[in-house]
């Protein structure tokens, strides 16, 4: 079977009227001028993947990657992790209102939204909304605190929370002496 090379050598030989040889591609090239007909001389080579390209399975990540939450816009990553930090504090499935989910979620919005303002530092709606969130969180954890102890003492646990929603004795701090034993308090000058 004649390649397309010597096939096209054919039939310019045929057409000029001349004995050339199917092998002398220099004569060929020197009646041949388009661009097209000089690639028909060669064979077709097999595909080649250029340098730095990637296979398959390192594309498919690439794309996983890049349609993940992390990469796509903030609020929807943050709408993600409040439905998980939902999902892990829920005392039953399909409890949104429970005051352990509630203090959770807020935690989250807490943690989303200081880290917004370490980057806008002139945000001062943002700063007055996390001031409100704190307040709620506050309020909801000393509720907590005063109705199911256990639970509080684990919720703060699990979110990594100070005990500081306690009762807090307005005397405590101003008259530290007036609260010691009597002995320590007579060596305290005022």
């Amino acid at each position: 079977m004649l390649s397309r090379g010597s096939a096209l050598l054919a039939r310019i030989a045929a057409s000029v009227g001349t004995g050339i040889n199917a092998s002398s591609h220099e004569t060929l090239r020197a009646i041949c001028t388009s661009v097209a007909s000089l690639r028909m001389l060669h064979e077709p080579l097999a595909p080649t993947r250029p340098p730095g390209t990637l296979d398959g399975a390192e594309k498919a990540n690439l794309v996983e990657a890049y349609l993940s939450l992390e990469n796509g816009p903030r609020a929807d990553y943050i709408r993600s992790q409040l439905r998980s930090v939902q999902q892990e504090f829920q005392r039953f499935p399909g409890d949104t209102g429970s005051t352990e989910v509630q203090v959770a979620m807020l935690t989250a919005k807490i943690k989303a939204l200081a880290e917004h303002l370490t980057t806008h530092r002139k945000d001062h709606n943002s700063r007055r909304g996390l001031q409100g969130m704190l307040n709620k969180r506050r309020s909801l954890l000393q509720y907590l605190r005063r109705t199911n102890f256990d639970a509080y003492v684990a919720l703060i646990g699990r979110l990594g929370l100070k005990d500081n929603y306690g009762r807090q004795d307005r005397f405590s701090v101003r008259y530290k002496a007036a609260t010691r034993s009597p002995l320590v308090a007579e060596n305290v000058a005022y």
